[in-house]
């Protein structure tokens, strides 16, 4: 874990209006989140504590579907297991690429409504989508829809600036062809 993974945390806590206290990662390089003298140790034991303590509606209590809050639990290990593990130019193009297939058909991971999975992993691919070049945007447009639309929302976006998805970089880029 390093200081992006922190980074995620106080993003996801800033969005759900909670004191995210001190979260640290400790020597056996698990993150660790230290609040009013309680202890909560693992990415996702935060993430739940986080909601439990926001009463948010993204709170899994407040889903009564045991099969989407299962869903919701496994993207958020997806996303730290993962997409935020995703260092190299070939692993962060095969997260890319699963998750283009993924969304192929979804607006968003869980269900038809966003979850905290969706808030997560938009904080996640923030610099990833950040640096994509144009093409590579369209290369994976079905990622590039679902985190526009994520960051159409500013409370999720937060103080991130909006990442350009416009075409017309086409009519730039390409030379014309005259006969």
């Amino acid at each position: 874990m390093d200081s992006e993974t922190v980074n995620y945390l106080n993003n996801v806590a800033r969005f759900l209006k909670v004191e995210p206290g001190k979260i640290i990662t400790d020597e056996d390089y698990l993150l660790r989140r230290t609040k009013n003298n309680s202890v909560t140790k693992g990415f996702i034991n935060i993430i739940l504590q986080f909601l439990d303590e926001s009463q948010s509606e993204y709170c899994l209590k407040h889903n009564i579907n045991a099969v989407i809050n299962t869903q919701i639990w496994q993207w958020l290990e997806y996303c730290i297991v993962y997409a935020a593990q995703a260092k190299s130019h070939q692993s962060i193009h095969q997260i890319l690429k699963e998750l283009n297939a993924i969304l192929k058909l979804k607006t968003y991971l869980v269900s038809n409504k966003l979850t905290i999975a969706d808030i997560v992993l938009y904080y996640i691919l923030y610099g990833l989508m950040c640096n994509l070049t144009p093409i590579e945007k369209e290369v994976y447009l079905n990622v590039s829809r679902w985190f526009d639309n994520i960051q159409q929302d500013g409370r999720i976006r937060q103080t991130n600036k909006l990442v350009n998805f416009s075409c017309n970089y086409i009519i730039n880029s390409v030379a014309s062809l005259h006969i």
